[in-house]
């Protein structure tokens, strides 16, 4: 077994050997190349299951230019990379930035007397006697009549409920308006 891997120890450092020899005296990999080689095979492993011919142009692009990118002895490259290197050290102060409100908060919510913190919730969930009562009487009317609004004025008016269903005719006390409206 130790041969085995005594021998691919040696393959493994002869193409690490052969490809120090091909970017002797070029740029090499940077970080923008190793993404656009990642992103590009990405989106090509993609297009083995998607069959789409743009996904295969955009991957053989990107994975193209990565690789003119280590092979080429252009200076505006390692501009690209500053740009590259800016843009992900942005990215990078935000995430952290919020990461970090995160954390706080989830912080001072533990913090927090967990009794007192339900009370709170539950004082304010459960409405007071009040308001239970409205409600009480808010079901009853309904029981009681159908309240249906005037397209006239938009004043509630409301007929009794005497188990009938259908269409009734009803005329606004305020302004008069006839109009038809149906009891379920």
């Amino acid at each position: 077994m130790n041969i085995v891997f005594e021998k691919l120890e040696m393959i493994v450092d002869f193409f690490v050997e052969q490809w120090h020899k091909m970017t002797k005296d070029k740029r090499g990999e940077d970080d923008l190349s190793g993404l656009l080689w990642i992103t590009g095979l990405l989106i090509l492993i993609i297009d083995i299951f998607t069959k789409k011919i743009s996904l295969l142009v955009i991957g053989l692009l990107l994975v193209g230019y990565g690789i003119f990118r280590c092979f080429s002895p252009f200076g505006f490259h390692d501009k690209e990379n500053e740009i590259f290197a800016g843009f992900f050290r942005f990215l990078r102060g935000i995430g952290i930035r919020i990461g970090g409100a995160v954390s706080d908060k989830y912080k001072s919510f533990q913090e927090v007397d967990k009794k007192e913190k339900l009370n709170e919730l539950k004082n304010k969930v459960v409405p007071d006697e009040e308001t239970k009562l409205e409600r009480a009487e808010e079901k009853e009317m309904k029981k009681k009549y159908y309240m249906f609004d005037c397209p006239g004025c938009n004043q509630k008016v409301r007929i009794p409920n005497r188990g009938k269903k259908g269409r009734v005719a009803i005329v606004c006390p305020a302004c008069k308006t006839r109009f038809v409206r149906m009891r379920w």
